[in-house]
């Protein structure tokens, strides 16, 4: 797993930085859409990003993405026929708010556990 910052918008982006403290499993992902900088509340501009390594989680930064730190967990499923969810996972904002202004956070978890093996 490895992280790049851009000052420039994406124009051009720093040198990969090997961020594997952060996994929790032996391979990691961390979704199709990115992440999320809260909006608002004690920690306004926080830097979210999903994760998936060895169960769902966020990796966060409060710096803009000069260090970074593993946060909590996203509940799994655990289906019948095995397999867990949040194979793929992603943040959204509400647009509603905790007592301290906190951004309520929505997290999509997916996963197909009816797609036969082999």
């Amino acid at each position: 797993m490895f992280l790049s910052r851009s000052d420039d918008d994406g124009v051009t982006w720093s040198p990969p930085v090997d961020a594997n403290r952060l996994k929790r499993g032996s391979g990691a992902g961390t979704g199709h859409d990115g992440g999320r900088q809260l909006s608002a509340g004690p920690h306004r501009g926080r830097l979210l990003i999903p994760v998936y390594s060895g169960g769902p989680y966020v990796a966060y930064s409060d710096d803009h993405g000069r260090s970074w730190h593993v946060g909590g967990t996203v509940p799994v499923e655990h289906y019948a026929g095995g397999g867990t969810s949040a194979g793929e996972w992603t943040l959204a904002e509400t647009g509603s708010y905790g007592e301290d202004g906190t951004p309520i956070l929505l997290a999509s978890v997916r996963n197909a556990p009816n797609i036969p093996e082999g």
